[in-house]
């Protein structure tokens, strides 16, 4: 799938545009639960603070779905966030790789 959204820390804020992708794993011995890997993947569009205009990111992940009626369930996942900036220091221009450990709860209707 395809999404858009708002990112906001350090006192900026990023506007995602990014593709997600993944695999759920029906069979896993947990019942009615579901294992899943996913990544996302991605630019930043910077629109707030002292950050770059335009970053590249990438966040794979894995978690579980929990069913909690007949169409919700509540997903619980644990990533590993990076970007890449592109930094400018004494003139010479480099890139840098920023890295954060995430975890996401989520109410997934269907």
């Amino acid at each position: 799938g395809a999404g858009i959204g708002f990112l906001g820390y350090n006192g900026s804020g990023s506007v995602p545009l990014y593709l997600e992708g993944g695999y759920y794993f029906d069979e896993f011995g947990l019942g009615k639960m579901r294992f899943f890997v996913k990544a996302d993947a991605g630019i930043l569009i910077g629109v707030t603070g002292d950050i770059p205009a335009v970053r590249a990111f990438g966040n794979p992940s894995v978690g579980l779905q929990l069913p909690i009626s007949r169409s919700k369930e509540i997903s619980v996942s644990l990533g590993f966030f990076t970007q890449m900036d592109e930094i400018t220091k004494d003139n010479v221009k480099s890139n840098q790789l920023t890295n954060f450990i995430n975890g996401k709860i989520g109410l997934r209707f269907y």
